[in-house]
């Protein structure tokens, strides 16, 4: 379902509204986001489940609102801080955190804000075979800056239900009172394991406890408790024995940095620097050993800009894989790879020019190279990490690494090839395939999406059945001077995601009609091993509605940033949004159309509930509106039996509740085969005879469904003259439940 957007423009432009906690309502009418500095809620959890839909290639993914912002400072205009810089694990680890109970709701106004929800039901987690995932992100406001974290646990048999440990990592300050702050911070990584790792600096510090300089922490996020606050300053955590400081005061600039996952030997630490240096070893020590190609044929970069990505790979040696954006004189145009020991130091490197011109193998449009600019203005203080992304073509093994460029065009403020402009609006991914035996032989560039610089056309998106249904497009349709793509991810099987604009052609899919719209899109780009080329599958935009299966209301996806006023919005899409692993069980990276091959992903979005339950989508008539990390995952394929077609297998239905299975044969009620019986006909043998009433009045006593001939859902004595009736019309008599 899709509603008109009012406010596309500050959907793209990366402006916010008020947002407030977890797929929840106020009971008050006050919003019930959680207090950062209330020592009571620093761990919550909380059951929480995904409502299906499906995407424009028809496969059924879930999506819900997990993590709320914090509640605002009393000097903020809004109702809780703003999002930015976001991060998930990119491994799927066996869980060993989760357990015990969880709160769960199923109506507006529960909760678990103490004062503002009333109070939730509880549900324990299962004891065994869930898996985790790590998800985190910065929050501002004001002089606030947090690092909110959460655990994410779930059955891959049971995918639509989650199991959350929402968890206050880190705050700049110790109370909310405004402009008591020790710095700011730039949102890194986190694991599985829940090690999140952050930049934070002396910017605006006015605290008792100030920052100097650039600094490094890891919060280990399991070891954070209720009744004791994580204040962050120039002394490290105030929680002992929960935060590492993995560089302290340095007078050398830092960008947020990566680390490799304890799911394959770490944490540790690794990062970019100002002074071209690569930091290694949790920061304690520097190299510059990535700018130097140690592949015969390539060049070497003299800088490098920007994050860095990571993927738990290790087709160059070492143990894990990073990709990052290098510089020549004063022209960024090369992509670098790099394998990882495991002390994060450079195994081995390759850095690789981009063309000038680059094609896409599926449409063939032709972009002329401009430069990888992803890392202006605050992306290098605020982050997140990741703007590059690096998989592996799981057909041929050969590398592939994808970053986002800007096109030139004479209508994108002058960009020529290595010479980008300040504001370029117009952008494309591309994508790099090697042989990690041969890299400077095996080298190709592909193209795997755009928008075309001069007369603002973008690569088409299809459904299912090959028709049309828009377009990618530029970002100046909407009056902002870009960039029109985010940042990219990548999972196993070499797909691609991120948001950009799209030309929605509307209901009749054609070009130029009424129903025609703009909005703000987040697409996955299936990839083909045959070519290097990608075909788009749009998931959601702004726009969509959904139904909450947590509280029973409608909501609607108001904004997806994407730019801000001079860059790259620190609240879009990156490099680390999603996982690389598959979802387990479902994953199948040699089949990348696959949707299993997404083991999930997170997304920073406004939304808002219809909490009058009107129909409409307006807070100033009292419905509520939030910024949320939300949590996609797929729901659809893999061993499943889904006879009702919700993308949920049938059984999880019938254990879920959200389906009956009153006959007890395993199979959901309202699928089809399933009334067959004339309702006359209790004891099913096919006829109605006088023996079905004994039948019935056996089912009458015991209070069996099939006694209920009058279908109100009761068993009461008004169902005899009821099957009497029934019983009359014989074989023309109605059908019920078998």
């Amino acid at each position: 379902m899709k509603i008109a957007r009012l406010m596309t423009l500050a959907a793209c432009a990366g402006l916010a509204t008020p947002a407030l906690a977890q797929d929840s309502v106020s009971s008050t009418g006050a919003g019930d986001a959680l207090d950062a500095y209330n020592t009571g809620t620093q761990v919550v959890k909380f059951s929480t489940t995904l409502t299906p839909f499906t995407s424009s290639l028809g496969n059924t993914y879930g999506i819900v609102p997990l993590i709320k912002a914090s509640d605002s400072l009393p000097v903020d205009a809004f109702l809780s801080h703003l999002i930015s810089g976001q991060a998930m694990s990119r491994s799927i680890v066996d869980n060993s955190l989760t357990t015990g109970a969880y709160s769960t709701w199923t109506m507006p106004g529960q909760g678990v804000n103490p004062q503002n929800n009333t109070a939730p039901g509880s549900v324990n987690a299962p004891a065994s075979g869930l898996k985790s995932v790590g998800v985190a992100f910065a929050e501002f406001g004001n002089s606030a800056n947090n690092i909110i974290s959460g655990l994410v646990s779930y059955d891959p048999a049971v995918p639509e239900t989650l199991y959350v440990n929402r968890i206050v990592a880190a705050v700049n300050q110790p109370t909310s009172t405004a402009n008591t702050d020790n710095g700011a911070f730039g949102m890194g990584v986190v694991d599985a394991n829940m090690n999140v790792m952050f930049r934070a600096d002396d910017f605006n510090a006015s605290g008792s406890n100030n920052l100097l300089d650039d600094n490094v922490f890891r919060v280990n996020a399991e070891l954070r408790t209720n009744g004791v606050l994580n204040v962050i300053g120039g002394s490290g955590g105030s929680h002992a024995g929960t935060t590492e400081t993995l560089l302290l005061s340095s007078p050398t600039v830092h960008s947020p940095g990566t680390q490799i996952e304890q799911a394959i030997g770490g944490p540790v630490g690794f990062g970019p620097n100002f002074n071209g240096d690569m930091a290694y070893d949790d920061y304690a020590s520097t190299t510059a050993a990535q700018r130097t190609s140690t592949f015969p044929g390539l060049v070497n970069s003299s800088d490098h800009r920007g994050t860095y990505g990571y993927s738990p790979i290790n087709p160059l040696g070492g143990v894990a894989t990073s990709a990052f954006l290098g510089r020549t004189g004063a022209s960024s145009i090369y992509l670098g790879v790099m394998g990882l020991n495991a002390d994060a130091s450079p195994a081995s490197v390759g850095n690789f020019a981009a063309p000038t011109m680059i094609a896409d193998p599926i449409d063939g449009y032709v972009a002329p190279y401009g430069e990888f600019r992803h890392y202006r203005s605050q992306m290098a203080f605020n982050g997140p990490s990741g703007a590059a992304a690096v998989s592996q073509d799981a057909v041929t093994g050969e590398v592939l690494a994808a970053a986002v460029f800007d096109i030139a065009c004479a209508n994108c403020t002058g960009v020529t090839f290595g010479v980008g402009g300040a504001q370029a609006p117009i952008q494309g991914i591309s994508v790099l395939r090697f042989d990690a035996a041969d890299p400077a032989g095996t080298a190709e560039w592909n193209l795997a999406a755009w928008v075309n610089g001069d007369n603002g056309t973008g690569k088409p998106v299809f459904n299912d059945s090959g028709v049309q249904i828009g377009e990618l497009t530029a970002i100046a349709v909407f009056g902002i001077a870009g960039p029109s793509i985010s940042g990219v991810s990548m999972d196993a099987a070499g797909n691609i995601y991120f948001i950009a604009p799209f030309y929605d052609y509307g209901p009749d899919m054609m070009i130029g009609g009424i129903d025609d719209d703009f909005d703000s899109a987040l697409f996955r780009g299936i990839y083909d091993s045959a070519t290097g080329g990608y075909t788009l599958e749009k998931l959601i935009q702004t726009g969509d509605v959904f139904a909450s299966a947590n509280n029973g209301l409608n909501y609607v996806v108001t904004f997806l940033s994407i730019a801000d006023s001079n860059s790259t919005s620190s609240g879009t899409f990156f490099g680390h949004n999603t996982t690389f692993d598959g979802f387990p069980g479902k994953e199948d990276p040699t089949n990348p159309a696959n949707p299993g091959n997404l083991g999930g992903l997170v997304v920073s979005a406004d939304m808002t509930y219809d909490s009058n339950s009107d129909g409409q989508f307006d807070e100033a008539t009292g419905d509520e509106g939030y910024n949320y990390l939300f949590y996609i995952a797929p729901l659809g394929g893999g061993n499943i039996t889904d006879c009702n077609n919700n993308g949920v297998d049938d059984a999880t239905d019938i254990a879920n509740g959200t389906s009956q299975d009153r006959n007890a044969d395993g199979i959901p009620d309202e699928c089809p085969g399933q009334m067959n019986r004339l309702c006359a006909d209790v004891n099913n043998d096919g006829v109605v005879t006088p023996a079905d009433f004994s039948a019935w009045v056996s089912a009458f006593n015991t209070q069996n469904y099939r006694a209920d001939q009058n279908f109100d859902g009761l068993v009461t004595p008004a169902d005899f003259s009821a099957w009497v009736a029934n019983f009359n019309l014989g074989v023309n008599g109605p059908h019920c439940l078998n």
